[in-house]
């Protein structure tokens, strides 16, 4: 092997080297000095308090996956169509996740709003569905991702406006969808 050769091999693997360090390193938070009352919450408006959530249905319309979680007689999350140990812990923070929903803005809905380029064709990516103990029930549609990236659009209830509901809350919770907290 030529000197040449060597000193593209040794700048190829620092390359990767670098490359590997960036995509392991945790991501920053999109706003650090951002506080929960910069925010509306939506369990606030729709008048969600966690200790009245009876149950919670995380489904993708699209395939029709879904994880449920409920209270039990005693209060107790359970997990009733999966196999497994519910980390109750968990499914305490997906409530209280869905309790509180921050989202940014709002923006009302006419007749000629088109829907689709918010990502709801008719439905979005992915739904939270809330019963409450008093058997009221919510359902909140999630689209698109705004051009910035910071929120979804949401949809919630019949209601005639679009939300810019906070990104991390809804990763999260398609996060709990795509694994749920099971052992």
């Amino acid at each position: 092997m030529n000197r040449r050769s060597f000193s593209i091999l040794v700048i190829a693997f620092v390359t990767v080297l670098v490359v590997a360090a960036l995509q392991n390193r945790p991501p920053a938070p999109l706003n650090p000095s951002a506080t929960l009352s910069q925010f509306n919450l939506l369990g606030q408006d729709l008048n969600i308090q966690t200790a009245d959530i009876q149950a919670i249905r995380l489904r993708d319309p699209k395939s029709n996956i879904s994880f449920v979680i409920s209270r039990d007689i005693n209060g107790i999350w359970t997990a009733p169509e999966w196999e497994g140990s519910l980390d109750v812990n968990t499914a305490s923070d997906i409530a209280k996740t869905v309790s509180l929903m921050p989202y940014q803005s709002t923006v009302p809905i006419s007749a000629s709003t088109n829907l689709t380029g918010y990502g709801f064709s008719p439905e979005g990516f992915f739904s939270v569905e809330v019963l409450l103990t008093n058997q009221a029930g919510h359902v909140i549609a999630i689209g698109n991702l705004i051009p910035t990236g910071g929120a979804y659009y949401g949809l919630v209830d019949d209601r005639q406006e679009i939300y810019l509901l906070e990104r991390g809350p809804v990763d999260y919770l398609v996060t709990q969808l795509i694994k749920p907290p099971l052992t």
